[in-house]
């Protein structure tokens, strides 16, 4: 049977934020999201290749899995989508510059761009870490709508990173690009990421939006009614 993971009510009837541990207990704790559109549930990221039990106990009571959305083709957020498409019988939605990587048909530490990212990222796909091909991904682009869920193209952790913001709550979705793993949040680790400086021109484009909210892969759940000046000076310094 699978374990429940914790489960965090954001905004009742419309925000979860499911938090997974890999390996348990001792692991480095990664968030992924559940948001209640008019279209039933849509799962923001889904852990490592060993979490997809765990989320559908989570989501049971409420309500039915309808697609999988993923920020960036990293393992501990695209691990289990494999699993979950084919289970639930769902389509995953990813960036159109990010669906290689989902179909096994390229790998992310191929690419260009920092040499001490692209060696962690060729250490853990040889180690196991390696991504479940995903056969059903669903390319997106930054505009779309997806079930009240605006996509925003925020590449440079990875070329097809994503970002989500939903207005009906004021919750920003950043992925990796920003961590709240303390009191107030920092940008996300650069051994990580491919490209910073583009990763930073590209989260400009959150200075535009009326968040309160900050919901990042890794850490607590931010809010601040100063949000956007804040990211501002995290992103220009």
């Amino acid at each position: 049977m699978a374990k429940t993971p914790k489960i965090t009510t954001i905004a009742p009837d419309k925000l979860w934020q499911i938090t997974l541990q890999f390996p348990p207990v001792i692991g480095v704790a990664t968030n992924c999201w559940l948001w209640k559109g008019e279209d039933g549930l849509t799962l923001i990221d889904c852990g490592y290749p060993n979490n997809g039990e765990e989320i559908v106990a989570a989501s049971r009571e409420l309500g039915e899995i309808r697609r999988i959305v993923i920020t960036h083709a990293h393992p501990d957020h695209a691990g289990s989508a494999a699993a979950l498409s084919r289970a639930l019988n769902i389509p995953v939605l990813a960036h159109e510059e990010e669906v290689d990587y989902l179909q096994g048909k390229k790998t992310i530490h191929t690419e260009n761009g920092s040499l001490i990212c692209k060696c962690i990222l060729w250490m853990a796909h040889n180690a196991g870490f390696a991504l479940p091909t995903v056969n059903n991904v669903q390319p997106v682009k930054s505009g779309e709508r997806i079930d009240g869920l605006e996509l925003l193209h925020t590449p440079g952790h990875t070329p097809g990173s994503i970002s989500l913001f939903a207005p009906a709550t004021q919750s920003l979705f950043c992925g990796d690009n920003f961590h709240t793993l303390f009191p107030k949040p920092a940008l996300g680790h650069l051994w990580f990421t491919l490209d910073g400086q583009k990763r930073n021109a590209s989260m400009n484009q959150y200075v535009t939006l009326d968040a309160k909210t900050l919901l990042a892969g890794h850490g607590k759940p931010y809010r601040s009614d100063n949000l956007n000046a804040e990211l501002k000076l995290l992103i220009n310094r």
